[in-house]
């Protein structure tokens, strides 16, 4: 093995303008598809943040009891996609409204329970299912309103919708332009080496011995290209960390734990070798028919 990646790096070090082009579009392409994942799992964390709020309210009547309400929380519980209905009382409410404007007495002193409405707060893991949701509670004769952002929903799913198709498009031509690279430029060092190649092959070596350096050299590519890759977008998002802090507020984005990063950089280094591997074992076996 030892002379094979003898042979790999006297390959590239004979012809760096060439290993540079594939190195580059290997680092452009992981780049990319880290900032991709990093966004999808951003995306995660702001969904997984507004699963665990109120996705719609309905205020129910002064005149509603127990049962009937009951009645209508374990309906609304068994809707698929459902992930908590919560019960809020005239005094709960009350405490909430004394908590979030304890800074302004004057609004204290003039809302009592009396005032403010008991309700029912509907939480889900799938926004899709909130527009039934919300029309099932307009129907309800306990229900005096229901207060559900459809914009704000339908715009978000909307969103995720749209970066994960032009995501996955991208980083799937990414790939595959990576993929094209690789092959011709294993391929053009293999077609100016075919004097060397013969001449293993008269002295009897064997197809491994041929292409095992190609080989090795476009694994190589693989990983320097993920590793390269990896880094901008580490860089990129430290840079860009406070602007996202500051953008998202409360919403828990950010920082990215470390077995993320970690596992980002174990991924790429593996689809590196994938790339670089079939990328060479295919240009060896075009160019060396």
């Amino acid at each position: 093995m030892k002379r094979q990646l003898k042979a790999t790096s006297k390959h590239i070090l004979r012809s760096p303008f060439q290993s540079l082009a594939a190195i580059l579009v290997l680092s452009l392409t992981f780049f990319l598809s880290s900032a991709f994942i990093t966004i999808l799992a951003g995306s995660y964390s702001v969904a997984r943040y507004f699963s665990t709020r109120p996705q719609v309210i309905a205020f129910l009547k002064d005149s509603a009891d127990e049962t009937k309400i009951n009645e209508l929380k374990n309906s609304i519980q068994k809707l698929s996609g459902i992930s908590a209905v919560v019960f809020t009382s005239k005094d709960e409410a009350l405490a909430k409204y004394r908590q979030q404007n304890e800074n302004d007495p004057l609004l204290l002193e003039m809302v009592t329970s009396d005032i403010l409405p008991a309700s029912l707060e509907i939480r889900s893991t799938d926004p899709e299912v909130l527009p039934q949701v919300a029309e099932i509670l307009k129907t309800q004769d306990i229900v005096e309103e229901v207060s559900f952002h459809k914009d704000i929903v339908d715009n978000l799913n909307k969103w995720s919708r749209a970066i994960k198709l032009s995501g996955i498009g991208l980083v799937s031509s990414l790939i595959i332009s990576s993929l094209c690279m690789v092959f011709i430029v294993i391929g053009m060092k293999i077609a100016n080496r075919k004097a060397e190649i013969e001449i293993i092959r008269l002295l009897g070596g064997s197809g491994w011995q041929v292409v095992s350096s190609f080989v090795y050299e476009g694994i190589i590519y693989g990983i320097i290209g993920g590793i390269i890759g990896w880094l901008l977008s580490w860089l990129t998002l430290l840079y860009a960390t406070p602007a996202i802090l500051d953008f998202f507020g409360s919403i828990p984005v950010l920082p990215a734990p470390t077995w993320f990063l970690l596992a980002l950089l174990g991924g790429q280094i593996i689809t590196g070798i994938i790339i670089g591997f079939f990328a060479s074992a295919l240009a060896a076996k075009r160019f060396l028919r």
